[in-house]
This record gives C-alpha cells, structure tokens and sequence, in this order.
C-alpha cells in the first residue's frame, strides 16, 4: 500500500491524541531516509525544529481503505489472539514493528511474544471483531 503520507491533505502533530496540533499539508516527498513534509505554518527550520520527536496523526475517513492482506495499526493493537489450531486465546496485541518484515507483539501472561506478520504464523485476522489467529506458536518463545 502507498504511505499515506503521500497523499494526505491534512496532518495532527502532538505526542498523544488527546493534544494536536493540525497542519495542512502543501508538499509531501519521499527522501532516503524518510518522508519529508511541507506544512503550512511550519515556513522556517527552527519551527519545524520544534516539532521534532512528535507523533503523526490523521482522520481516519481521511485514509484509503487497506487492500487485502493489509491493516492499518491502529487495528490491530488490541486485538486478541487466538492459538489456530486450538482456539485458545494467547493474548492481545500490543504494538507492531512496522518494517520491511513487520513484527506483532502479544502480550500474553508468560511475556512478550513477538510473531513475525507473514503467513507461517498468521493464519486469519479479523480486525472488526478484534481477532487475530495465529499458528506454529511453539516456535515462538516470549
């Protein structure tokens, strides 16, 4: 899926939802070390400076629909997990490491289980009702 980065018309900077601030976006450009945005109001590099290390956020009806396969994080984080096999519950969801292979962690009462997202472990999400399966667990160790 293409960032959204790339074509949002509006961002929310700040550290937590609870406190944003909203930037409309003039120019957004992908650079080899990451996106490079041009919001309004940010015209000098002591003002952009000053929004270093802060979150990005944005409305959700302002993002396209994922495509098969694909899931927004916020979807995820929260979800119960649940062993495929046995449909045992293992935990919840509790951060994703979005890279080039993305990594889920579950919280579960032995520890932190980290199943890398690809289809020898994750057997089926549904991120509407908050459920993801899982397999091959034993070769995971938290």
């Amino acid at each position: 899926m293409d960032c959204a980065l790339g074509y949002l018309k509006a961002v929310f900077l700040g550290h937590s939802p609870e406190k944003l601030s909203a930037f409309s976006v003039i120019e957004s450009s992908w650079m080899p070390k990451g996106w490079i945005l041009k919001l309004q109001g940010l015209n000098t590099l002591e003002l952009a400076r000053a929004w270093v290390g802060t979150k990005i956020f944005a409305l959700r009806e302002a993002l396209k629909p994922p495509q098969a396969g694909e899931y927004y994080i916020c979807d995820l984080v929260g979800c119960q997990v649940y062993d495929a096999n046995t449909e045992r519950p293992i935990g919840q969801i509790s951060g994703i490491e979005a890279a080039e292979q993305d990594r889920w962690y579950v919280s579960t009462p032995q520890g932190t289980l980290v199943v890398p997202a690809n289809q020898r472990f994750i057997v089926r999400v549904d991120y509407e009702q908050k459920r993801v399966w899982v397999k091959n667990i034993e070769d995971l160790k938290p």
